[in-house]
C-alpha cells in the first residue's frame, strides 16, 4: 500500500502520482512503509509519518500527520497523545488539553497523559485541576515526575 502524503488517498504499488490530488506518491514499496507490511491501516501510516516528522523536528508537519490519522480514526489514542504532547510544548495549551482529554477518555488511567494534561491545565491557569490530575498520576505511577 502507498498513501498520498498530501491527501491520504491510497495508491497502487508502483503508481507515481495521486489520482485524487496529483501529488507525487512516495517511491517506497509496501515493505518500506512502516507498518504497511503488517497490514496496518491508513491511520497508522499517518501516525508513522508524524513520528518521522517529529524526529526531523518538523512539529507542524507532525501535527498535520497526527490530525490526518485522527480524521481517519478519531479514537486513535497514540495520535491523540502525540498531538497533545507537541501542542503542549508549542505552548498551545487549550488544544493540548483538548487532545489529552480525548486520550484520557480512551485510557483514563494513563499516568503520562494525566501528567501532560496537568501541565496543559497549569498553562491555562487552572492550577487546582492540574494538581488533582497530577496527584492521580502519582498514585498510579509514583515515579512519574522523575
Amino acid at each position: 500500500m502507498v498513501f498520498c502524503e498530501q491527501c491520504g488517498t491510497q495508491g497502487q504499488p508502483g503508481q507515481k502520482f495521486c489520482e485524487e490530488c496529483g501529488s507525487t506518491l512516495p517511491a517506497a514499496s509496501p515493505g518500506q512503509i512502516p507498518g504497511a507490511a503488517a497490514g496496518n491501516d491508513q491511520a497508522e501510516y499517518w501516525l508513522n509519518v508524524g513520528f518521522d516528522r517529529d524526529a526531523a523536528k518538523d512539529f507542524t508537519g507532525a501535527n498535520e500527520a497526527y490530525q490526518k490519522a485522527l480524521s481517519i480514526r478519531p479514537d486513535f489514542y497514540e495520535a491523540l497523545f502525540n498531538l497533545g504532547y507537541n501542542l503542549l510544548f508549542m505552548n498551545r495549551f487549550q488544544e493540548a488539553n483538548d487532545s489529552f482529554a480525548r486520550a484520557l477518555a480512551i485510557r483514563p488511567d494513563d499516568p503520562h497523559a494525566l501528567k501532560f494534561r496537568a501541565f496543559a491545565l497549569e498553562g491555562l491557569g487552572r492550577g487546582d485541576e492540574a494538581k488533582e490530575l497530577m496527584s492521580k498520576a502519582v498514585k498510579i505511577k509514583p515515579d512519574i515526575l522523575r
